[in-house]
């Protein structure tokens, strides 16, 4: 068999990388010196590797982050009230395996999208889905695709949702509608994956933002009942 047919061979069953590899191996003469199954072995390797690769980048353009942040790149000073460990426990994916919350909060500037993110952008590398959305287009969204079939799909896809970050929450009051839908979110999401709120809002002025005091029981319980709070403080990083 040339390699030209290994290569249509291939394609038809979708594995460019085994290809790739094969043709890489014959241009190295060492390769011969290999076994078999050392070859095969490396070949499949390489092909695992790759469709990992891609499913990170699509995991990663599917959730829409405003940031593309590296870990290594967060800021950790002591006037910013941020702990490495904590962060580091965080990006190792346990609060997702135990379906608990993280929240967020802190000034404009002081990091709060840019932390989200790149917590969110470690789930996804560890092969996890990932939403990001500003909570003020979420119920934008919603209300548009509102008494139609739309509205379910999204309710749907947030639910299953294994890591949904939510930004900006308590720019503004929340409507009864709002509060009812964000209930529902909350809801069904609850004990069954990791929700990400990030806001510049202090944890106890949250009351406020919704328009019903029995909704807002009900969503706080299910928010805090296992959650990581995070408070930045410190001058915002903008000015840097």
């Amino acid at each position: 068999m040339t390699i030209e047919e290994i290569k249509n061979q291939c394609k038809l069953l979708h594995l460019p990388t085994v290809y790739s590899v094969i043709a890489e191996q014959e241009s190295i003469p060492e390769s011969n010196q290999l076994s078999f199954i050392d070859r095969i072995g490396l070949i499949f390797e390489r092909e695992l590797v790759d469709r990992q690769n891609k499913k990170i980048e699509r995991l990663i353009k599917s959730a829409a982050f405003k940031y593309q942040p590296e870990i290594n790149s967060i800021i950790y000073k002591a006037e910013r009230n941020l702990s490495k460990d904590m962060v580091l426990n965080l990006i190792s994916g346990g609060y997702i395996i135990n379906k608990n919350n993280i929240i967020i909060v802190g000034a404009t500037g002081t990091g709060k999208t840019y932390l989200g993110c790149a917590i969110g952008i470690q789930a996804c590398r560890n092969m996890h889905s990932v939403k990001y959305i500003r909570v003020p287009r979420l119920f934008t969204d919603l209300a548009m695709t509102k008494d139609t079939l739309d509205y379910r799909k999204m309710m749907n896809s947030l639910k299953k949702t294994e890591v949904l970050i939510l930004d900006d929450f308590g720019m503004s009051p929340m409507s009864l509608d709002e509060t009812k839908d964000f209930l529902e979110i909350i809801e069904d999401r609850y004990q069954v994956s990791s929700t990400i709120i990030l806001s510049q809002l202090p944890i106890s002025d949250w009351y406020q933002v919704f328009k019903d005091r029995t909704y807002a029981d009900a969503i706080m319980d299910r928010l805090f009942s296992s959650s990581t709070k995070i408070e930045l403080k410190g001058d915002s990083l903008r000015k840097n």
